[in-house]
């Protein structure tokens, strides 16, 4: 109805200017005035084609009956007329091209309204508020009209399980490994959260509310983290709250889930703060907000974990915050794809989805992109989540879904994400570290670095039942490394140069060795599994600097331990050379050490060649088990 008002005004001004050109003016026109004046739209337009039957070349009556069959929404006629009076004028009345274009954006005709739009534009002074007005118009119909001609793919099916029901369910995020699913259903006007557990023919069959976490007030959207030990939500409206919505948390303990506990204000303010969004590795989060100091309405900003405290938010930047609102950030567990919705991008409707990429090494975001039409329309599109594999998205809608009194309501559907939309695909490392009597061992450092740029990827510390859950992508090498006081250092390599080497999740179980009392006995060869050469040199490669700086640490924190570098190669070859080769890579190592600051009378280096085989030698995979370097720890050298 605001619409058509702003529309008649405008008219009404067209009219009243086009007036001066006419010489003659039908004496009924004032009458097909006065009736669309007092909003009697059917007498208006009789008495205007009683005008035009009378008086063809009239151009006024023209946009006098288009503006009442706009009123009356039939925006085919009106559109009919106003092309008429263009024509009639020869486009003297500039003002009917923006009218035309206007009339067909909202039907959809975006090409068509392109056209007008741009012989709007060529009448305008270019610094004039409407010429800015109108080139915004132009490009929105311009992106709407490109993506309408290139439509992506898009089935959405209803997600099957006991996770939809006759009320409205929305908001999905999982854990990474798929087991837990966490929503929010609405039940009349309350907001609870939910999670469904996953049963053995892949369905969430078995649903039930977090009766800790649930009140009277609204519980909305939420990120469980990626090993569903925290799970950060919204609430809205509560005496608890520092602003109209805050993010709370609440974390799960051996008796379930502690009481959810606000944020603080790091994170929330007295405005509104909402939709959170937990990065893989625990130590970012995102969320919206409309605070102040921002780009627009309401803008996406993210907190950095440091010392189990939380940083002060930082804005994402122009390159993703627009004048308008941007909303319900999803970072994908890839760690650098970010998706979120958006009315200040360009795109097919009031609120689009849009993907954008961080580029660690310049800090920076890519260009958004939107992610297509069917899959953002012109209606309001709300937010969803992404598979670990990237190739399924997660949303809620009512397209699909009637409950039992035949009122639509929201379920949650899933689809198939366009190629180009899709984040690095993703998998995830389990552990389970114990001692050599199968103690599970808590608080045992894990690093996973990457080898080919030494960069730390992920950190953390395994839990009471001595396990782990970290997301990893393809692309790299990666030194996995394990530290606890009192154990030796252990690592472990994972190669992921493409998407290829993974398709299933790894499973890895780690076992630690305790320091000895190095004056009665030494320690067990321990592999050092990221320590590289090339065929046939005693050369480090740069890949193996991890490593090197790992056993520079445990060096460094036990200044009474010594260590033997131990050299060994396959049987290729003549065992001299072997032997030889062997005694120059252990002292490559030991060197390595020296130049860090470990005093050279610390590390004892030694070639065993091809002497201690630890795999058969006839096959591949068992020579390169061969060629290896191991250390041990000692008392005395």
């Amino acid at each position: 109805m605001m619409v058509r008002r702003v529309m008649m005004c405008l008219w009404i001004g067209i009219i009243a200017s086009a007036l001066y050109s006419q010489k003659v003016v039908p004496k009924n026109f004032e009458k097909a005035k006065k009736y669309l004046k007092e909003q009697k739209y059917q007498k208006s337009i009789d008495e205007c084609k009683d005008i035009i039957q009378k008086s063809p070349s009239y151009s006024p009556v023209y946009k006098l009956i288009a503006q009442a069959y706009y009123t009356t929404g039939d925006k085919d006629n009106a559109i009919q007329y106003l092309i008429q009076a263009i024509e009639l004028d020869g486009g003297e009345d500039f003002e009917n091209y923006n009218s035309v274009a206007t009339i067909q954006r909202e039907m959809g005709d975006y090409e068509g309204a392109v056209k007008y739009y741009d012989k709007y534009l060529q009448k305008l002074d270019s610094t004039s508020s409407k010429y800015q007005k109108a080139q915004e118009y132009l490009k929105t119909c311009e992106t709407r009209a490109y993506l309408k001609a290139h439509p992506v793919d898009f089935h959405p099916i209803r997600l099957e399980g006991a996770v939809n029901s006759d009320e409205s369910e929305y908001m999905p995020s999982f854990t990474l490994d798929g087991q837990e699913m966490v929503f929010t259903r609405r039940t009349g006007n309350d907001e609870d959260l939910y999670f469904a557990l996953l049963d053995s023919s892949g369905l969430y069959s078995e649903v039930l509310p977090f009766e800790s976490i649930n009140s009277s007030s609204n519980e909305g959207m939420q990120s469980i983290s990626a090993d569903g030990r925290v799970i950060f939500f919204t609430i809205c409206d509560n005496r608890k709250t520092f602003g109209s919505c805050d993010i709370f948390y609440t974390v799960r303990e051996s008796k379930g889930y502690t009481k959810p506990k606000n944020l603080g204000l790091k994170i929330n303010s007295d405005a509104w703060d909402a939709q959170p969004s937990i990065a893989a590795d625990g130590k970012r989060l995102y969320f919206s907000s409309r605070r102040k100091g921002g780009f627009g309405g309401s803008d996406i900003y993210v907190s950095y974990l440091n010392n189990r405290q939380w940083s002060e938010p930082v804005n994402l930047g122009p390159e993703i915050n627009t004048s308008d609102d941007e909303e319900s950030p999803f970072i994908h567990a890839d760690g650098t794809t970010l998706y979120f919705r958006s009315n200040g991008h360009q795109g097919m409707g009031d609120f689009d989805i849009f993907k954008a990429s961080f580029n660690p090494l310049n800090k920076s975001w890519s260009e958004v992109q939107n992610i297509g039409y069917p899959i953002n329309t012109e209606a309001n599109d709300g937010a969803f989540a992404v598979s670990l594999d990237g190739s399924k998205a997660y949303y809620a809608s009512d397209a699909l879904s009637r409950n039992q009194e035949g009122r639509p309501n929201l379920d949650i559907l899933y689809f198939d994400l366009p190629m180009s939309m899709r984040p690095k695909p993703a998998t995830y490392v389990r552990l389970f570290v114990s001692d050599f009597e199968g103690n599970s061992l808590s608080k045992v450092q894990c690093d996973l670095i990457d080898i080919e740029t030494d960069s730390l990827i992920y950190s953390g510390m395994t839990n009471a039942a001595g396990e782990m859950l970290f997301a990893i992508v393809p692309g790299s090498n990666y030194l996995l490394g394990f530290n606890k006081q009192g154990y030796s250092y252990r690592s472990e390599h994972i190669q992921l140069d493409t998407v290829l080497q993974f398709s299933s999740p790894f499973e890895m179980s780690i076992v630690l060795d305790k320091i000895p009392d190095l004056d009665k006995k030494e320690s067990p060869p321990i592999v050092l599994n990221n320590i590289f050469f090339d065929s046939g040199s005693e050369v480090l490669k740069p890949e193996s600097n991890s490593e090197i700086n790992y056993l520079y640490q445990l060096l460094h924190e036990n200044p009474n331990v010594k260590i033997r570098i131990l050299g060994h190669t396959d049987n290729v070859g003549q065992p001299v050379d072997n032997q030889k080769l062997s005694s120059q890579r252990a002292e490559s190592v030991k060197n390595a050490l020296i130049v860090k600051g470990i005093m050279p009378d610390r590390i004892q280096a030694l070639g065993l060649g091809e002497s201690q085989p630890i795999a058969s030698n006839a096959t591949e995979e068992g020579r390169k088990q061969n060629r290896r370097t191991e250390f041990v720890l000692v008392g005395s050298l």
